[in-house]
């Protein structure tokens, strides 16, 4: 009974609107039997009501099945957000150990003096960094002093 209630209230919409415009038809049909036929105003009448009364129809159940698919949409928001916790929760985290960098040691410089006329100095991972670099941009250790 309470499983897609959208689905639900999106049928009762639609058999509401279905019910609204015979409905209209048949009061427009009536009230022009019902009147002598050389009024030329109860037949306008008749079908205003007809026309008037089907469009009120159709447009009032707008709200009533934008709601059925406001629910329905819900629902599916709620599933899938279920299934995303399930998954997640099935995957082990990694420790924090791994996620964060490894950390530099940067208490002893670890580079090798190079005197090669442009000023560079190689750092002992075997890059070459410019001499303004205080820290390797390979590695980030420390330029030898």
């Amino acid at each position: 009974m309470h499983t897609n209630i959208g689905g639900k209230i999106k049928v009762l919409a639609k058999v509401i609107t279905w019910l609204g415009i015979i409905i209209s038809v048949i009061m427009g049909l009536n009230l022009n039997t019902a009147a002598p036929i050389s009024s030329s105003g109860s037949s306008f009448i008749s079908v205003a009501i007809i026309v008037v009364g089907s469009l009120a129809s159709w447009i009032g159940s707008f709200l009533l099945y934008g709601f059925g698919e406001l629910i329905e949409k819900t629902t599916e928001v709620a599933r899938y957000t279920a299934m995303q916790q399930q998954l997640s929760q099935a995957r082990q985290p990694l420790p924090i150990a791994q996620l964060l960098p490894r950390p530099v040691p940067v208490s002893q410089p670890v580079t090798k003096p190079v005197s090669n006329g442009e000023g560079l100095w190689e750092c002992s991972c075997g890059t070459m960094n410019p001499p303004h670099f205080t820290n390797c941009r390979a590695c980030s250790k420390l330029k030898k002093a």
